[in-house]
C-alpha cells in the first residue's frame, strides 16, 4: 500500500487551480467566477511540502499568466484571483527572479465544483 502524502510526493508535473470570486461590473464578466486548471510541466522534480517562496512565485505567475491569456477580465479590481496548489495552500506572485522552473502551463478550462480536489476548495 502506498502512503506517500500529497505534500511529500516528487512531481514533474503540477496542477494548479485559479479560484475566481467577485462580482463583476461589466456583462462581459459574468461567468468568471469559480475554479479553474492550469496544469505545470516543471523542469524539476518538487516536493509540494517543500516549496520555496521564490519557487510558489514562479508557480502562481506562470499559473495566472495562462489564466489570462485565455479569460479575459476588463476590470480585475472587482475579482479576487488566488493561486492553489494540490494542498490547497497559496501562491502568490513575488519580487523573485524567474529560475526557468515552469517550462509550460496548460490551461484547462474551468472546473466543476465536484472536479475540484477538496483540499482546494475547502
Amino acid at each position: 500500500m502506498n502512503t506517500t502524502r500529497i505534500e511529500d510526493a516528487s512531481t514533474e508535473k503540477l496542477n494548479c487551480y485559479i479560484q475566481a470570486k467577485g462580482e463583476p461590473c461589466e456583462p462581459e464578466g459574468e461567468g468568471i467566477r469559480g475554479f479553474y486548471l492550469i496544469e505545470l510541466s516543471l523542469s524539476r522534480p518538487l516536493v509540494l511540502g517543500s516549496i520555496s517562496d521564490q519557487e510558489r512565485s514562479e508557480i502562481a505567475t506562470a499559473a495566472l499568466d495562462s489564466f489570462h491569456e485565455h479569460q479575459g477580465i476588463e476590470d480585475l479590481d472587482t475579482f479576487r484571483i488566488s493561486v492553489l496548489l494540490e494542498d490547497g495552500t497559496k501562491a502568490e506572485e513575488g519580487a523573485y527572479e524567474g529560475t526557468g522552473l515552469v517550462l509550460n502551463a496548460e490551461h484547462h478550462g474551468e472546473l466543476s465544483i465536484d472536479d475540484v480536489p477538496l483540499a482546494v476548495s475547502g
